[in-house]
């Protein structure tokens, strides 16, 4: 895949899909090139909650939980982008904000992908 994106692959979704599968192969490259994607649009949703999350596992809470934010503002109806948001928040020790976040979530959104996984998330920071 280095070599395709090397040659200068500007294809937007390339680019963003590329970088959340090297994220779920847990390759700290999920940076680079979800960057590169949010430097072509860096105000579509799908293309913040990638390089933000990227960011976050990668260690740069503040700065992935900002991107979350906003893509959570401009995409609420999208309950990945603000489960997302919700871990961002429990990394960067705001646990409460998670909470309420979760909570919302759950109550509009019982069954989205990452459902199970939000729950438990609620579970761990508390009622």
């Amino acid at each position: 895949y280095r070599q395709v994106v090397d040659k200068g692959v500007q294809n937007l979704v390339v680019l963003n899909n590329l970088a959340w599968a090297l994220l779920e192969l847990g390759d700290s490259e999920c940076v680079r090139y979800g960057k590169q994607a949010y430097e072509m649009a860096a105000k579509r949703p799908e293309v913040l909650d990638t390089y933000g999350w990227c960011l976050v596992k990668s260690g740069e809470v503040d700065r992935g939980l900002t991107l979350l934010q906003e893509a959570a503002v401009r995409a609420p109806h999208m309950p990945t982008v603000r489960y997302h948001m919700a871990v961002a928040l429990k990394e960067a020790g705001r646990g409460d904000e998670a909470r309420k976040e979760l909570q919302r979530l759950l109550k509009k959104n019982p069954r989205f992908p990452e459902a199970d996984k939000a729950r438990a998330l609620l579970e761990s920071v508390g009622d």
